[in-house]
């Protein structure tokens, strides 16, 4: 359903952009790169880090597991805005769609939970309060929207996506390679920005010019060693972007 209207945005936002494949947020279910950019794409950086959130890989990682959890908690309040506007006969396949990604969504969650518990179990000092904190900060993005109407909530929703930049972070913490002693000294802010809320195509178009083309495309061109077997790590997840 998301690339679908989305694609329907951008067409009435601007004519012209539907001759040209929408930015749209990778296949739900899709597999997560572990291995950098397909081939012939030039490497790329862990990608910025999100507006109000920390830089040091356990508190952003932190944060990212409350802006997705604010994202999927808020699907149920905006489904009806979507059904209301997406495209004749694709009912069904819309259904499967958003289920695949409300799978997905669960899926980066379990691995920002674990990479987060590693990183608590190696750290030297007591790291866990403030990534409790700095969860609820990242949840706290979506308080606009929250409280906006029905078809801004909605668009604010559909344009915004997972940072790619959250991935590489709980990766790297994953294989103990987070410093631990910076996420434990590291201050926490006293607010976390908010969503600014967008009301139409035309807001949502522009919004997506600044949006990142996926998840996959924050990730670096070589993928570190994996670290030796570890019963507790789970299997390679599959996520939407």
């Amino acid at each position: 359903m998301i690339a679908a209207l989305l694609a329907l945005a951008l067409a009435q936002a601007d004519p012209a952009a539907a001759a040209a494949p929408p930015v749209a947020p990778p296949t739900a279910g899709g597999p997560i790169a572990t291995s950098g950019p397909a081939a012939g794409q030039a490497p790329v950086a862990d990608g910025d880090v999100p507006r109000g959130a920390p830089s040091d890989d356990y508190g952003l990682v932190a944060w990212c597991r409350g802006a997705l959890t604010g994202h999927m908690a808020l699907y149920p309040v905006v489904e009806p805005e979507l059904k209301s506007i997406e495209r004749p006969g694709e009912e069904a396949a819309d259904v499967k769609a958003d289920h695949e990604q409300m799978e997905a969504g669960r899926d980066y969650i379990a691995l920002y939970t674990h990479a987060m518990t590693v990183t608590e179990k190696a750290s030297r000092k007591p790291i866990h309060a403030r990534g409790v904190t700095l969860e609820a900060q990242g949840e706290s993005i979506w308080t606009a929207a929250k409280d906006a109407q029905p078809r801004p909530r909605m668009w604010t929703w559909l344009m915004w996506d997972l940072p790619g930049r959250c991935e590489v972070a709980a990766k790297r913490l994953e294989h103990h390679q987070g410093i631990t002693t910076e996420a434990a000294d590291a201050p926490v802010a006293e607010a976390s920005a908010v969503l600014p809320v967008v009301d139409g195509p035309a807001a949502a178009a522009e919004a997506s010019k600044a949006a990142p083309q996926s998840i996959d495309d924050a990730l670096p061109a070589a993928a570190p060693a994996p670290a030796p077997a570890d019963p507790a790590t789970p299997p390679a997840l599959r996520g939407p972007q």
